[in-house]
């Protein structure tokens, strides 16, 4: 298997985010990459994210958490990653528009980035897509 090494040129990133943007999808594409490259998570566990993992409900309101905290599904590994106010702005923006009814509702236990498949209920984005 190849080695993968990690985007550090900003410029390369910022032309990365701008492709990612467009089309339909383009602000889902742009946050999974953007949390993608602050976390060093792998693709698997960022599409199994729930709204429970990065936001909290503090003095009965909807926040976003500061740390981001799983478990690896390939290695096991718990982890803790800081979020940036930059990307705790980006994913708060994202749920607003995606999740309100849930944030209204204050039901955190949807999946943050959820497949537009009609058939069969609330499901994780796929890797294909």
């Amino acid at each position: 298997m190849e080695e993968m090494q990690p985007i550090k040129d900003l410029k390369k990133i910022a032309l990365m985010k701008d492709i990612l943007s467009r089309g339909d999808f383009g602000e889902r594409n742009v946050l999974l990459f953007s949390i993608g490259i602050n976390t060093a998570y792998r693709i698997s566990d960022l599409l199994h994210l729930k709204l429970s993992d990065v936001l909290e409900i503090y003095r009965q309101k909807v926040r976003v958490k500061s740390r981001l905290k799983m478990k690896e599904q390939k290695t096991e590994k718990n982890n803790s990653v800081i979020l940036t106010k930059k990307l705790q702005k980006d994913i708060w923006e994202y749920v607003l528009k995606e999740h309100a009814q849930a944030i209204q509702e204050q039901e955190l236990n949807h999946y943050l980035f959820t497949s537009r498949k009609k058939n069969g209920g609330e499901r994780p984005l796929s890797r294909q897509h």
